[in-house]
Parts: C-alpha cells; structure tokens; sequence
C-alpha cells in the first residue's frame, strides 16, 4: 500500500463549543481588565503571595501560561476553518491549552499563600534546571565549534550557576517552611486528580480522562486515536482489518468543552487572587444585571 497523505475528513457540528469559546473570550478580557484595574495599595491575594519569598516568581509564571492557553484556545477555530479537522493539528492544540491552563490553575488553586509561592518556586527552579542541563548536552556533544579549554570553562561555569541558583531557589523554600534540596517534577495525573480549586470527584476523573487521550495523540498512541474516531470498515486483510478513521464530533466537543472548563477555572483562581481582602463593599446590581444579560446572549 502506497503512503497517502492525511486528509481532513468528517464533520464537526460543535454543538455548543461556539458558545463555550465565545465566553471563554469573554472570560480572558475580564482577566485582563481584572489585573489592569489592580489597585495595590489594597491587601490582596496577590499581594499576599508577592510579599513572601519567592513570591516575585508565581504571577510571571501564571500569566504566562495562561497566555499560552489564549493563544492555543484562539488559533483553533482559525486552524479549522482554514485547514479542517485532521488527527493531528488540532489535538495539539487542545492539548497545548490544556497542559497550560493546568500548570496556571496548578499555581494559584491552593488555598495557602505560602503553598502557591512554593509551587511558584518549584516550576521556576525546574526550568532553571533544564536550561543548564541542555547547557551541558550541547557543550559535551562534541558537535560545538569551540576549542576544548573554552568548553571546559564555560562547563564549569554552568556547574557553577547551578549551585548559585539551586542554593537560591533551596533558600527560598526553606524561609517557606520547605526543604525542598531540589525541584520535584509535576505528575500531572496525579496532581489532576488533587487540584483543590472548584474541582468535584467526578471532573477530576474527566480531566484525567482528557489529559491522557490528549497526550497519547500528541505522541501518535493508537489507542488514544481509535478512542476519538468514527470508524468505517473498508476491508480486511490476513488477521488485519482495514479501517477508515475520522475524528469524532462527539469525542472533540467533550475534550475541548472539558479543556475549556480547566481554562475558565484557571482563569477564575487568577482573578480571584486580584480580589481585595475587604469583600464589604456594596455591589452594583445594576452591573451585576448587565453583566448577566450579556453573558446569556453570548
């Protein structure tokens, strides 16, 4: 049998998706507004995190993550309707705004100040530390243009940066109460099943759920394929049967639309870390009102 390029096959209904990404929209603009009419003389959650040690390093973080996941959230509708629905592009995106709205509700779900800095700390400190480790691979790969003394040299000097910023990040933790001598890596699959944010048993199952199909397509699992396809028999060989495979308007509405929920509720945390401790004040139900209504047109 002759390769044949992939081509974009089945229809995509959506459903309610439409809807869902057009709130979502919404949901990112009122962040922003959130965080640009931030006062800082008032005592927030924010406040609080920034004030600790470390506390510099979680809301970078957690913006940037949550740009990610804009950016994967807004590029798909354009991905589809230029490019169709295909097994491949599509899931990474979902699975790009996944993994990002995560790591950005990962942060800012806990409860405790001193446990979101903590985190805050950790991914920094596991980013630092591949950075030097690919720092060491491309010097000792035999393949870089520098003479073995320059390449002995800045070794060391990398060995060196790693001590100076482990012994920073140690110090860091250690004022928070932590000992924690080296970054620990984040098992999402476990953490999906602990988030502590607005998060009930039975959604902690289908982020799972979710997670692992979208990781398996990611990396081709024939598994994870068959599981968000249609299929239609076309013909059989010796103990083999020829399949047809079109993604699932089912299976996508349900991965996305749950991709989705983890961006609003990440995006819920960040707000709500931008909240004044003094929730005294009186509301206006008049906004309120408004703001209602246009989120049931939307």
């Amino acid at each position: 049998m002759l390769w044949e390029r992939a081509k974009a096959g089945g229809v995509l209904e959506l459903g309610d998706l439409s809807t869902t990404w057009r709130k979502l929209d919404r949901v990112f603009e009122i962040a922003r507004q959130v965080s640009s009419a931030r006062d800082s003389r008032l005592f927030d959650g924010r406040g609080m995190d920034e004030s600790r040690p470390g506390g510099h390093r979680l809301y970078a973080l957690a913006e940037r993550y949550l740009d990610a996941a804009q950016d994967c959230h807004e590029a798909l509708p354009r991905l589809l309707q230029a490019h169709g629905a295909t097994q491949t592009a599509m899931w990474c995106l979902v699975r790009g705004q996944f993994e990002a709205s995560f790591y950005a509700l990962w942060l800012l779900s806990p409860r405790d100040s001193a446990t979101r800095v903590l985190r805050g700390i950790q991914l920094e400190w596991l980013d630092d530390a591949s950075t030097r480790r690919y720092a060491r691979e491309v010097l000792l790969d035999g393949l870089t243009p520098i003479d073995d003394e320059l390449r002995k040299a800045e070794l060391e000097r990398h060995e060196r940066l790693d001590r100076e910023h482990a012994a920073v990040f140690a110090a860091e933790c250690e004022a928070l109460g932590s000992k924690m001598s080296r970054p620990l890596t984040v098992n999402l699959i476990e953490e999906l099943g602990g988030l502590d944010s607005r998060v009930i048993p039975g959604q902690r199952v289908l982020l799972r759920h979710t997670w692992r199909t979208l990781a398996g397509l990611q990396h081709g699992n024939t598994g994870a394929l068959l599981r968000v396809s249609s299929k239609r028999k076309e013909g059989e060989g010796i103990g083999s049967v020829v399949l047809h495979l079109e993604p699932d308007d089912a299976a996508f509405q349900t991965l996305a639309s749950t991709t989705a929920w983890l961006t609003v509720n990440a995006l819920l945390s960040y707000m709500d870390k931008h909240q004044p401790a003094n929730r005294q004040a009186v509301y206006d139900l008049a906004e309120v009102g408004r703001i209602r209504e246009e989120w049931s047109r939307l």
